[in-house]
């Protein structure tokens, strides 16, 4: 990464060895300058939780909010409470989601999934009103809209909430 001077939200976040980072425990969200040309798009994040900073759990999220008649999407991880394993009571979970929800026509409940404190690779494919959410190459959310013919194409915001984030690579591709 280059630099993130001018972003929107790029207060919470720095650049590191031109690696991006979270810099509080508060929600710091970052948005990106970039709006998809084509409604058929794919984000690929590799990303690692570095600290956990909130006793009652962090978050991390990728989202490109609904716009007008236009749906969003918004998917990640919440939950994560320490980089000990969870036994018992919250866990924390993968999850993804049409914006606003009451338009989703396919959904799924969020599921137990823990990232610890190791590095991961996260992609979105964005087909039409279809997100398909990926973690390490395997395909854990498929949902859609059924009021928009096409989701958000931007600009996508990337938000970190309880934990400080490294983003080692992001790459936007047309598919």
């Amino acid at each position: 990464m280059r630099g993130i001077a001018g972003w929107e939200g790029a207060t919470g976040w720095q650049v590191q060895h031109g690696e991006l980072y979270s810099k509080s425990d508060e929600d710091d969200t970052l948005t990106m300058p970039f709006v998809s040309p084509t409604t058929m798009y794919a984000v690929e994040v590799h990303i690692q939780v570095m600290h956990y900073n909130a006793p009652n759990g962090g978050s991390f999220s990728f989202f490109a909010p609904h716009n007008g008649a236009i749906d969003g999407y918004n998917a990640g991880a919440s939950n994560l409470l320490s980089k000990l394993p969870t036994i018992g009571g919250l866990h924390p979970q993968l999850q993804a989601m049409i914006d606003p929800p009451a338009n989703a026509i396919q959904s799924q409940p969020p599921f137990d999934y823990d990232p610890r404190m190791e590095p991961h690779v996260y992609r979105l494919e964005i087909r039409d009103n279809i997100l398909e959410f990926f973690a390490d190459g395997v395909k854990a959310f498929t949902v859609g809209s059924a009021s928009s013919p096409n989701l958000s194409q931007g600009p996508l915001h990337i938000k970190s909430h309880g934990i400080t984030l490294r983003v080692s690579s992001l790459t936007i591709t047309a598919l």
